[in-house]
């Protein structure tokens, strides 16, 4: 288990080194919205296994330029810590959506919450909110830090509200694209 935790870790800190390495990403591709979201559909309901009510709120019409393999994971991320924070029977809601100009992500869960004192903290590297307070969900205490790199990559910002012992929101909020990509082609 420890040597696999130290992979974990050195693994989280070459993807952190070469997000914080690089240059911005190209700012005229066009992600593929659905298969992003299709995927992440498809690890959720893999990752949970039938433990929790996993629901998808999507704007199809709504795209985003950038790195597509870095967008997913800081999607992939979040969606993953809300499965691994949130008691078996708990809900989760995955939303993509317009607000005014910009783009939101974000991901709802009705798991422990977060006490207010360790939110400010928690896109840095290797904090972690005190173990005790959850069962057996663990990490490397580089996720959050490596969503956040994503996002100053990609222009944007991310942030979380909570509510401890009731629900916990991460949201990424996108910058305004110069213009509107074409509407997602329908399942």
């Amino acid at each position: 288990q420890q040597a696999s935790r130290m992979r974990n870790i050195v693994t989280d800190l070459l993807v952190l080194a070469k997000l914080e390495g690089e240059s911005k990403p190209p700012v005229d591709r066009a992600i593929d919205m659905r298969a992003v979201f299709d995927h992440l559909k498809e690890d959720a309901q893999t990752l949970s296994n039938g433990h929790h009510d996993i629901a998808f709120s999507i704007d199809e019409t709504l795209g985003v330029t950038g790195a597509q393999t870095e967008l997913f994971s800081a999607f992939a991320n979040l969606v993953t810590n809300a499965i691994r924070y949130t008691p078996d029977g708990g809900k989760i809601v995955v939303t993509w959506r317009r607000e005014g100009a910009q783009g939101v992500f974000s991901v709802t869960d009705s798991g422990f919450g977060i006490p207010a004192a360790d939110l400010p903290r928690l896109t840095e590297r290797f904090y972690r909110v005190d173990p005790s307070r959850h069962n057996s969900a663990s990490g490397t205490g580089l996720g959050l830090a490596i969503v956040r790199s994503i996002m100053d990559n990609h222009g944007g910002e991310c942030g979380v509200d909570s509510d401890p012992g009731r629900r916990t929101t991460f949201w990424l909020r996108f910058p305004h694209q110069p213009a509107e990509p074409k509407r997602l082609a329908a399942a």
